[in-house]
């Protein structure tokens, strides 16, 4: 569940939705309480109060975010797949240009003629980047800039520009693998997970891997005959189309999930190359979070394999949550840990 390019989920009204509030009462863009719109990578925070719920749908595809959105009574998909066109649609920057543009690109397919095309972002996320693109196949943008980010709308014109190149296509990987501009890792094999993959033996039995991306590491694992079975756990959806692609093998369980809520298991082993940002910001609770989710659900004899950058406090949370640990290797920059026999604690 690799959270570095888009978790938002602590995320403030006033840095998200208030430029689109300000345009709103200003009068720059007319109600949209009685239109039929679609919400694309909204935050969890979202002001609800300025749309009319039953007119509302929402395209989220990090699970955490869409639980959230879900518990507040949105009608919420990783894909939205309906056929009927949309009056609006507002696009919230991801951190990714790539794929942000491909969002816009949905957005304008969605809309009716004349539909309006609202985009929100911060100035971090690159929204001056997606307003310099947008400048050149679209004219009678307008834009406010407001709380260290821009509010972006035009309609969609009668004739539409050529923006095909704007759809997210898969990277092909060496190996023959498949990636998504945006999700972790998209360019290349993580150097990370390569040395993980590296450090660990042949496995057996049941295997979970946490935080699976688009397969790499289960892909590996799965080279041993003696594993029964593997659960790929991924929050982004994205990542979870790639790793069904690169793994052609029934032994594998591909979930869309969060970590830190599943009940799977238990397990012989787990394998993890675990998110450590959020925003821009490293934030080691993410992994520490990860290592108590894994002593939870293995076996009494159970193991857990993990992969961090070197700077990472993970050892004392190693040796409170496991009976054995070791530093197995430490090599550019990151670090292999090792834990047997979790330490039973509940939830």
């Amino acid at each position: 569940m690799h959270y570095g390019k888009r978790i938002e989920l602590k995320s403030t009204l006033k840095t998200t939705q208030s430029r689109l509030a300000f345009a709103l009462e200003r009068g720059h863009i007319e109600s949209l309480k009685d239109k039929k719109l679609l919400l694309l990578n909204p935050p969890t925070n979202i002001d609800l109060s300025l749309f009319s719920n039953s007119h509302t749908k929402v395209q989220q595809s990090f699970f955490p975010a869409y639980t959230k959105l879900v518990e507040r009574g949105l009608s919420v998909a990783p894909v939205f797949s309906e056929k009927k066109l949309l009056e609006v649609c507002v696009v919230h920057c991801t951190r990714s240009k790539m794929g942000t543009l491909n969002l816009i690109y949905q957005a304008i397919k969605l809309l009716k003629p004349r539909g309006l095309v609202i985009i929100d972002g911060m100035k971090t996320a690159g929204i001056e980047s997606i307003l310099k693109e947008l400048l050149i196949p679209f004219n009678q943008l307008r834009n406010i800039s407001k709380y260290h980010g821009k509010l972006i709308w035009f309609n969609k014109p009668a004739v539409e520009p050529n923006i095909e190149k704007w759809v997210s296509t898969p990277n092909i990987l060496e190996g023959g693998y498949i990636t998504f501009p945006g999700v972790f890792s998209s360019k290349g094999i993580d150097r990370g997970s390569l040395i993980l993959a590296q450090s660990i033996p042949q496995l057996s039995g049941k295997i979970a891997d946490f935080g699976s991306g688009w397969g790499f590491l289960s892909k590996h694992v799965l080279e041993s005959p003696a594993v029964s079975s593997i659960d790929l756990i991924e929050a982004d959806y994205s990542s979870v189309v790639a790793s069904k692609e690169n793994i052609q093998d029934s032994r594998a369980n591909f979930i869309w999930g969060d970590v830190n809520s599943f009940s799977g298991g238990p397990y012989d082993t787990i394998i993890s190359n675990p998110p450590f940002h959020i925003s821009r910001n490293a934030n080691p609770e993410l992994g520490i979070s990860f290592i108590k989710a894994a002593k939870l659900l293995l076996k009494p004899s159970g193991s857990l394999w993990i992969v961090a950058n070197r700077e990472l406090p993970y050892e004392n949370i190693m040796k409170d949550s496991f009976k054995e640990t070791e530093k197995i290797i430490t090599r550019d920059g990151f670090k292999v840990l090792f834990g047997v026999k979790p330490l039973r604690t509940f939830r």
